[in-house]
């Protein structure tokens, strides 16, 4: 039995788990899974009607059948050949990189420390937190082709990664910002996996559940430590008049330990927003586009609605008990399968599944046929975005402008192949 079991591991410790056969899907799976393994009443709150497991299995199945195909036809990325386009591009990013920490400077010196207070987090300067975005963005970029070009070793790339990383994440831990934090230290794992040495599954499952556990905590930290004396922090009155059922599942939910509510409090939120959205559009339609159209009007003159702020007023639409899923002046998380679903029903979840599946396939199969660095920085950036995207969505500007700028890279030949995976 013993040795079966240690068959087992070495075969699974041979497979790369990071790869688009792996990584995201298994990510996509849990995160649903575990909103719906730990919901524990929390959902009967809220009065959901729609199961989310219709949506999910659509999604796994889509995702499967384009990966299929395509690493059957073993497709890549078209490589295209534009020395000028790669000098331009990290001019570009060397700016933006200086641009971004200004930004910061500027942010920590007027006092809008978003860690101190989520009232401060909430209300940081918008277009300074879109240019302090750029800072990290440029840091991505540029030690890792600063590790390539002077090929350095492995220990002496960690040193570099760990020392220039901690300053990087001090800056943007102030701010109070998870999701900076998880593309930071992920995009630079998958780049060290694919440029060093590959990690076993015992290492990549230790880091998913410290990962998952540390974003969950943080989110937790914000609101504990909020002033409540504050007017914005301030929770809205509890509804006068509540059924039986909503007792009763209120009552539950506050006989779960603290932790446990802390641990699961993501995956079940983004189980509730989901079904929220399901219920929306069974009663009102899809948007048919209009939610990604916001995210562009964003950064256009005039007053504009956020992406955020439209998912949030969809699903507090339908509190029939007076109970909202977000507290006023709050926004939530669409998670990427409600993003989808919710600007295009079915259609859109299906054509928007499979051209993750297929970019991040041909991506990796460009990687593994070449080795050259820049797909490297390519695909681990991109595979990350999309997974935090996952329980985030990806409806903010800054990202699709990041998500854009990294696949342009993807597609140019740099003929450098940096280190080789060992």
């Amino acid at each position: 039995m013993l040795t079966q079991l240690k068959k087992g591991y070495e075969k699974l410790s041979a497979v790369d788990l990071f790869s688009p056969a792996v990584f995201f899907p298994f990510v996509l799976f849990c995160y649903h899974l575990f909103g719906n393994l730990f919901d524990h009443s929390r959902s009967d709150v809220f009065g959901l009607k729609y199961s989310t497991y219709p949506l999910i299995i659509v999604a796994l199945l889509v995702y499967y059948i384009v990966y299929y195909f395509v690493n059957k036809k073993n497709v890549m990325l078209p490589s295209v050949s534009m020395p000028w386009f790669s000098k331009l591009f990290y001019i570009g990013v060397s700016a933006l990189t200086v641009v971004g920490l200004l930004s910061l400077i500027y942010l920590f010196s007027t006092g809008q420390i978003g860690i101190l207070d989520e009232s401060i987090r909430r209300n940081i300067n918008p277009k300074l937190n879109f240019l302090s975005a750029f800072f990290w963005f440029g840091y991505l970029i540029l030690v890792t082709e600063y590790i390539t070009k002077k090929q350095l070793t492995q220990k002496a790339a960690i040193k570099v990664i760990v020392l220039t990383s901690i300053f990087v994440l001090a800056l943007y831990v102030l701010i109070g910002y998870r999701t900076n934090l998880f593309m930071i230290v992920f995009t630079l794992v998958l780049f060290f996996h694919y440029s060093f040495r590959r990690f076993s599954f015992r290492v990549v499952a230790i880091m998913l559940i410290v990962v998952s556990v540390a974003f969950s905590a943080f989110g937790h930290m914000r609101v504990a430590n909020e002033d409540k004396t504050v007017a914005f922090n301030k929770a809205p009155a509890q509804p006068v008049k509540l059924d039986h059922k909503t007792k009763t599942a209120i009552a539950k939910t506050k006989e779960m330990p603290e932790w446990f509510k802390t641990v699961t409090a993501e995956f079940v939120n983004g189980k509730i927003v989901l079904g929220r959205i399901i219920e929306y559009t069974h009663t009102n339609g899809t948007m048919h586009g209009e939610l990604h159209l916001s995210a562009i009007k964003t950064v256009l003159p005039g007053e504009n609605s956020s992406p955020r702020s439209i998912v949030t007023d969809k699903v507090n639409h339908f509190s029939e008990n007076g109970i909202p899923v977000t507290r006023e002046g709050r926004t939530t998380t669409p998670s990427l399968l409600g993003q989808l679903f919710l600007d295009g029903g079915y259609v859109l979840l299906i054509i928007g599944i499979a051209f993750i599946s297929f970019l991040l396939t041909a991506i990796y199969n460009r990687l593994k046929a070449t080795n050259q660095s820049h797909y490297k920085i390519s695909y681990a950036f991109i595979t990350t975005l999309l997974v935090i995207s996952v329980h985030t969505g990806l409806l903010d500007v800054i990202f699709l402008i990041f998500f854009v700028g990294m696949f342009l890279y993807s597609l140019i030949n740099k003929n450098n192949t940096g280190n080789s995976i060992k």
